[in-house]
């Protein structure tokens, strides 16, 4: 950004205005999804009430936020034996390990 895109607020410091377009893009990933959607959930907040701020001290701030956008989830599979040895019959055990985006 070139210097005469930056204002000054004072309880938010320096922030860009104008000029080229920054887009970021966050993974998160965590195994329940409750977790997931309430850091979510607090990001959108969070961005909000930036611009809120901004807006009270007199500045306008094009924060555009979208999301979540859910991705598909992972789903990891282990298939072992129960007996530890060959003896018996074949039993299996089947763990699954669901990680959400």
């Amino acid at each position: 950004f070139v210097d005469s895109h930056l204002i000054s607020i004072p309880s938010l410091g320096t922030v860009a205005v104008g000029g080229p377009v920054t887009r970021w893009k966050l993974v998160i990933n965590h195994r329940k999804v409750r977790e997931t959607e309430d850091v979510c959930t607090k990001l959108v907040e969070k961005s909000n009430s930036l611009r809120i701020k901004a807006k009270e001290e007199g500045q306008e701030i094009e924060l555009d936020v979208k999301g979540p956008i859910r991705m598909p989830t992972r789903k990891l599979g282990i298939m072992t034996r129960k007996a530890p040895n060959g003896n018996g019959t074949e039993t299996w055990d089947r763990y699954e390990m669901r990680i959400h985006k």
